[in-house]
Formats: C-alpha cells, structure tokens, sequence
C-alpha cells in the first residue's frame, strides 16, 4: 500500500539510494496521487537524483494539496533557487515566512 511503500522509500532515500527512492515514492504517489506528504518526498528523490524540474513539479503538487507544508515550500524555494528562479524562491521563502508568523 501507498504508507508502507512511503515508508520504504523515506529510508531509502535516508540511506542514500536516490534512484531507489524515487521509484518506491513514484509508486506510493500512484497508488495514493493527492497525499502531500508522499508528493514532497518523491519531490526530495527526484531531486537528489538531479531532475529539478520532477522535483519542483511535485513540491507544487504537494502545496496544492496541502498548502501549510511549510518543509515542501521550503524546499520549493531551493529547488527554484537551484534552476536560477531567484525571484521565485523569494517568493516561496516569503510566503513560507509570512505562514509561520500566521501560525
């Protein structure tokens, strides 16, 4: 099911194995496509695999999903940072900002 395989792939990309990671998250997301959580860590895999534009697609999907994910938006604002989207990552990092204080 989409938790355990989850859970599979958080260790795996705990432990290192990128490639291993996206595809057990790929297939948690499948099985469950609006969990936001699964959403942000298949975007962290993608990521430590190199594919930015994978992994900022599944930051906004896990937003658009659950918009007070403070970590997914955080790292939004890296991932677009890292594509050369200075003003976007201010504005995720603001926005991140301005959700905390609201809190």
């Amino acid at each position: 099911d989409a938790e355990a395989l989850g859970i599979v792939g958080l260790g795996a990309l705990r432990a290192g194995q990128a490639m291993r990671a996206a595809e057990l998250l790929a297939r948690a997301v499948a099985a469950d496509p609006r969990n936001a959580g699964l959403l942000h860590q298949l975007g962290r895999a993608l990521e430590a695999c190199g594919d930015l534009g994978g992994a900022i697609a599944r930051y906004r999907a896990a937003l658009a999903a659950k918009p007070g994910l403070h970590l997914a938006r955080l790292h939004l604002g890296a991932a677009l940072e890292r594509d050369g989207d200075p003003q976007g990552a201010v504005l995720q990092y603001a926005r991140a900002l301005q959700d905390a204080q609201a809190e």
